[in-house]
C-alpha cells in the first residue's frame, strides 16, 4: 500500500507540460513567456506570487481567455484569492473580450468567473453584455475536475454552485464535481 502511494505520489510530482507548453525567448533571458499551443502566450514573464520563472510543469489560470502562469504547485491557489492585488503588481492588463472593447478594470466589481476562469471588464454595461451571452464570449474554459480544457456549447453539462456558473467536458465530470463539489469548487494549486 505504501509502494502505491508513493507511485502516486511521483506520478503526481512529474506531471507532464500539458499541450506542449514551451517557454518563448524574451528580454531578459530570465524571465521567459510560456507558449500553450495555437500561439496561446502567457500575459506574466514571471509568476505573479512569488515573482520566479514560471514552470511549464503547472497548469495555468485563464484570465480573459489568456494563460497566467507560476513557478510552484501553490502559487495558482494564491493567486485566484485576490487576482487583482498580482495582476496590478505586474503591471499587468488583459485583453477585451470584445472586438474594439475599452482595456478592462482591474478591480473585483468588474471581475466575473465561470468556473476556474476569470474575466475582466471595463464597465458594468460590458460585464452585462458577458453575462447575458456568455457562452458567445467565454472562449475554451477549464472542466474543474478533469482539469480538460474545452469549449463549452449550450447543450454542455452546467450547474451554478455558490452563485458560480460551471461548465463540465462530460456528465460524468458533472456527476463528480456534485459528490465533492467543496473539492473541486476552486482553483487550490497547479494541478488541479
Amino acid at each position: 500500500m505504501a509502494c502505491a502511494a508513493a507511485v502516486v505520489a511521483g506520478t503526481l510530482l512529474l506531471h507532464p507540460s500539458a499541450r506542449g507548453q514551451q517557454y518563448v525567448p524574451t528580454d531578459p533571458q530570465e524571465h521567459p513567456r510560456l507558449d500553450y499551443g495555437n500561439s496561446v502566450v502567457t500575459l506574466n514573464d514571471r509568476c505573479p506570487v512569488r515573482q520566479a520563472k514560471l514552470n511549464p510543469t503547472y497548469r495555468p489560470v485563464y484570465v480573459n481567455r489568456r494563460p497566467v502562469a507560476f513557478c510552484c504547485m501553490t502559487c495558482a491557489g494564491v493567486f485566484v484569492q485576490d487576482p487583482e492585488r498580482y495582476l496590478k503588481a505586474l503591471q499587468i492588463t488583459p485583453p477585451s473580450l470584445f472586438q474594439k472593447g475599452n482595456k478592462p478594470i482591474l478591480d473585483s466589481s468588474l471581475r466575473y468567473r465561470i468556473g476556474f476562469e476569470i474575466y475582466y471588464f471595463s464597465n458594468r454595461a460590458e460585464m452585462d453584455r458577458f453575462k447575458k451571452e456568455p457562452l458567445r464570449y467565454c472562449g475554451d474554459l477549464t472542466d474543474p475536475v478533469t482539469m480538460v480544457r474545452f469549449q463549452p456549447t449550450a447543450t454542455s453539462p452546467h450547474i451554478v454552485y455558490a452563485n458560480r456558473t460551471y461548465f463540465f467536458a462530460s456528465d460524468s465530470s458533472l456527476t463528480q464535481f456534485l459528490e465533492k463539489p467543496e473539492q473541486h469548487k476552486d482553483r487550490r494549486n497547479g494541478m488541479n
